[in-house]
């Protein structure tokens, strides 16, 4: 008896000592939680249980899609060293549509699925729509950042707008020689930006603080009162930490059944057209390591290539712009993985197929990095 109390005390203590260790090697782990955001006509409760359902059948494929695959683990999992999160983290933003939607439905005779997705993908540009659900998701991201993990964002269908916009405006990289040069500054105004350097920034960081107006032709305004234009300019690191993402935080987005450039003229083929605000926006993911991937069905309806795939040196050369060569951030599109569904089908198919479609989104991340960093991998090997 008295050795089995033994034995049993000595499995208890080992038992105990693995606890702590896991629980300590897995404290040194940082996480990487992916969110997954909706698309359009998600305002049903059937919608909604079809968007959670789907993600949680999706998410362990990427998990071990990401995990597996040796390339990944060492470019963008650091070795190991970060971990995908075992659960899946959603915004959802459909039902913001439906009060909206409603009053639609009153005037349609008859109503239907493309209408209502038309609706949807219509109502998320409208400016105001837009703020309020790149806010919200705004929360979720600070609260991955406060708790020390990174985050990618997965942006299904219209859910891609909300991705771009989001690092649009949210993600810093405008410096104060670039608001010198984007704005048309009064000489008053340029000494002030000139007397101090602030931290990199971004949009909404710069109209949150009053210190110019973004507007509708997609300019920045700066504020015609010069004793507020000094006070925001002097608070803007303040308002930068407040309203932008915070730094090492976001890791990448993955679009996918992406209707993107059907809606915004600033993407399109044959290569990215990069204009004098969203060029802070490439320049920033890529000196700062955050990958961008585009994955559609080859067949879906609804899912058009982002861009002609470049390497950084082309995009460098067609836009007059500078990347670091120490950022890894990248951008490609994969858009010749054929869904297993009909044509019509495809589009919705991305979660029926999930092993299929993780397996495409991990081949993407390989592709688009080998474009960008080709030479730099070569030098690895020898």
């Amino acid at each position: 008896m008295k050795n089995i109390k033994k034995i049993f005390f000595l499995l208890l203590a080992i038992l105990t000592f693995s606890a702590v260790y896991a629980a300590t090697d897995n404290a040194n782990e940082q996480i990487i939680r992916c969110i997954y955001i909706n698309g359009a006509n998600n305002n049903t409760p059937a919608m909604e249980n079809w968007f959670f359902g789907g993600i949680n059948k999706l998410h362990p494929h990427i998990k071990k899609e990401f995990e597996q695959s040796a390339f990944i683990k060492k470019y963008l999992l650091k070795d190991g060293k970060l971990q995908i999160s075992q659960k899946p983290d959603t915004f959802f933003w459909g039902n913001k549509t439906l009060e909206d939607l409603n009053t639609v439905n009153e005037g349609l005779i008859e109503t239907s699925v493309f209408a209502h997705c038309m609706h949807d993908a219509i109502w998320v540009q409208k400016p105001r729509n837009m703020e309020l659900i790149i806010n919200d998701l705004h929360k979720q991201v600070k609260a991955a950042a406060a708790a020390g993990d990174k985050v990618i964002l997965f942006g299904y269908s219209a859910g891609s707008f909300i991705t771009y916009k989001y690092l649009f405006y949210k993600l810093t990289g405008i410096t104060s020689e670039s608001l010198k040069e984007k704005m048309d500054l009064t000489p008053a105004q340029s000494d002030i930006v000139s007397s101090f350097t602030v931290n990199p920034t971004c949009i909404d960081a710069i109209t949150a603080s009053k210190l110019a107006v973004y507007s509708a032709n997609d300019e920045l305004i700066p504020n015609s009162n010069t004793e507020i234009f000094k006070k925001a300019y002097f608070n803007l690191d303040k308002t930068t930490k407040e309203v932008c993402v915070p730094n090492n935080t976001i890791a990448g987005i993955i679009n996918y059944a992406s209707p993107l450039v059907l809606f915004y003229s600033d993407i399109k083929d044959p290569t990215v057209e990069i204009n004098k605000y969203n060029k802070e926006l490439f320049v920033s993911m890529k000196n700062n390591d955050i990958f961008w991937i585009t994955v559609n069905f080859a067949d879906d309806p609804l899912g058009y290539p982002l861009t002609k795939n470049l390497t950084d040196d082309e995009i460098a050369s067609v836009h007059n712009i500078t990347f670091s060569k120490d950022g890894r951030g990248f951008f490609h599109d994969k858009s010749d993985v054929k869904s297993p569904a009909t044509f019509l089908g495809a589009h919705t198919s991305y979660w029926k197929y999930a092993k299929k479609f993780s397996k495409a989104v991990a081949d993407a991340f390989k592709e688009g990095y080998e474009n960008f960093y080709y030479e730099n991998l070569l030098e690895e090997k020898l």
